[in-house]
């Protein structure tokens, strides 16, 4: 008896890290369950690494178009296989957010244990730069425009643009239009509006948008707190000489995108209404 457990020990570290994460996975015949149990894990905001051989089974079993089309849209979520990291040497221990400069060279991570922002070379996954957490403590969002980084920090509360080239301060906000302050920056992207420019700030706590001049200077706010009946009710009940009320409740996450009638759109995730909002720039 003592024989076999010492057997099966030892057969037990040779799994690689991809086959023991696929051990958990719902079985790949089984289309429907697949799709569900990805999509729950994306939407958690968790996009893991090596399901890309689940998927590519799961293609051999799909029926519909629209599983076809949803396991395509997954696919775009997920990036390399496990079994193939390209690893970053001094990357934080707990990445929460990046961004890519193909054009530099170069990536910008956040810590989400509080580590701070760095910024890696691409290729070899070196430090160029790092701001520590005296400065930053969770980075959710950033933008790069030309040398210049901005990013918003949800547990600082604040706006702030960098050099790219070696992380040192240009200007930091707290503060927003009519008085208000950022209470829980979550996200941010840049808007280009013809010759000039705007920076989104996605606020959760504060169920808005703000928006800042590339400066910092606050220019407005988009959106109120409410859920979507609550805006729904108002659209045909308001005057007819008062605008639409966009309500949010808790907006997580933005993206600008061109949209399929090729203008430049804002997504926005509005994460308790359960919808994401397209919104004209």
């Amino acid at each position: 008896m003592g024989k076999n457990k010492k057997k099966k020990g030892k057969s037990r570290p040779s799994q690689t890290r991809a086959s023991a994460w696929e051990l958990n996975l719902p079985e790949s015949s089984d289309p429907e369950s697949l799709i569900i149990w990805w999509t729950a894990r994306v939407t958690d905001g968790f996009s893991p690494l090596g399901a890309e051989e689940n998927l590519a089974q799961c293609r051999r079993h799909v029926s519909s178009p629209e599983q076809k089309n949803t396991l395509e849209a997954l696919h775009q979520l997920i990036s390399a296989p496990l079994s193939a990291p390209h690893p970053l040497v001094d990357a934080p221990a707990v990445p929460l957010a990046a961004l890519v400069d193909e054009a530099g060279g170069r990536i910008f991570i956040s810590g989400a244990d509080g580590s701070g922002l760095s910024c890696l070379e691409i290729d070899s996954g070196r430090k160029i730069w790092h701001a520590d957490s005296g400065l930053f403590r969770r980075v959710t969002g950033m933008a790069l425009s030309g040398a210049t980084l901005f990013v918003c920090d949800r547990w600082t509360k604040r706006l702030t643009a960098l050099s790219a080239d070696d992380g040192s301060e240009i200007w930091s906000t707290g503060e927003a239009v009519y008085g208000e302050k950022l209470a829980e920056p979550s996200d941010m992207a840049l808007i280009e509006k013809g010759s000039r420019s705007e920076i989104w700030v996605c606020d959760r706590e504060k169920h808005r948008i703000f928006s800042y001049s590339p400066d910092g200077t606050p220019l407005g706010r988009i959106g109120w707190r409410g859920m979507l009946t609550e805006e729904t009710i108002k659209r045909f009940t308001k005057p007819a000489s008062e605008p639409d009320l966009i309500h949010f409740e808790f907006p997580q996450s933005l993206s600008v995108e061109t949209d399929i009638d090729g203008k430049s759109t804002v997504f926005v995730w509005d994460s308790w209404n359960r919808r994401v909002l397209c919104l004209d720039t």
